[in-house]
């Protein structure tokens, strides 16, 4: 299969006072109207990795991504049922203010969305702005997170220019910067590199890595190769009966990817559909 792409992987390193559980997912199902999306779903993800969630289109990939950060329950209506724990806490609990969910697990979209009418510099502080930063503070996080993200070599001389006229690749890992400038416990990716060319592509999973040396890392991906060679973990979801997708798998990468322990798993992995 596709052991051979994470051959050359150097594994995230874990860091020894990191819990081992950053969040807790059980029992969860989530709904659009009357349309389940997510079905009694429980898994528990590390911390300091990187967990790939794979599976066919329709399966609830993003919408369980979106039901850990609290944004599936934007949509107009939308529910969810279960419980996801971060570091032991209830983030579905009443009174958990969702805009500081949001903050504490940061999300990075499929396409990049920097803010078109804002600078680089702009963009980045947005959120350490309203979190109450200002002077010295806010340009060493704004340059810290320019860092981390890999662009500050490219962008650290023109900060005050449109972000909107940075390549594709360039704005996914200012989105990244900005998610990171707000120091969140928690980041998701959904498919962030399908609207970028390979040579981009290798620079945010590069990136990636970078990242879960500090951060818990969750990318939604379609893209078998990726998520073989960058994650440590693998979930794979599956929707058959039209009442939600469901967890079929969730093991070590190589496990699923040369040896999973499901048909279903296997059947998907090498192609045969999806």
């Amino acid at each position: 299969m596709m052991a051979g792409d994470r051959a050359t992987q150097t594994p995230s390193p874990a860091t020894p006072s990191a819990p081992e559980a950053a969040v807790e997912v059980e029992r969860l199902s989530a709904w659009y109207g009357a349309t389940a999306a997510v079905r009694d779903v429980s898994l528990t993800i590390p911390a300091r990795q990187i967990t790939a969630i794979i599976g066919p289109s329709g399966c609830g990939k993003s919408t369980l991504l979106r039901c850990i950060n609290r944004m599936h329950e934007v949509a107009k209506g939308a529910r969810v049922e279960g419980t996801v724990r971060v570091d032991g806490e209830d983030i579905y609990a009443a009174g958990v203010d969702a805009a500081v969910v949001r903050e504490r697990i940061g999300m990075v979209f499929q396409r990049p969305n920097p803010f078109p009418t804002m600078s680089i510099w702009d963009n980045v502080g947005v959120g350490p702005r309203l979190l109450g930063m200002r002077g010295s503070v806010l340009s060493d996080v704004i340059e810290s997170s320019l860092r981390k993200s890999g662009l500050w070599d490219e962008v650290g001389a023109k900060l005050r220019t449109p972000a909107i006229e940075l390549s594709g690749g360039q704005q996914q890992r200012l989105c990244i910067a900005r998610c990171i400038a707000v120091k969140p416990e928690v980041i998701l990716m959904d498919e962030p590199c399908s609207a970028l060319d390979p040579i981009a592509t290798i620079r945010v999973e590069d990136l990636m890595r970078e990242l879960a040396r500090e951060y818990m890392v969750v990318i939604v991906t379609h893209n078998m190769h990726q998520a073989a060679r960058v994650s440590d973990k693998t979930a794979f979801m599956l929707a058959e009966d039209r009442d939600g997708g469901r967890l079929i798998e969730f093991d070590a990468t190589d496990s699923v990817f040369t040896g999973p322990a499901d048909r279903r798993t296997e059947e998907y992995v090498t192609g045969r559909f999806g």
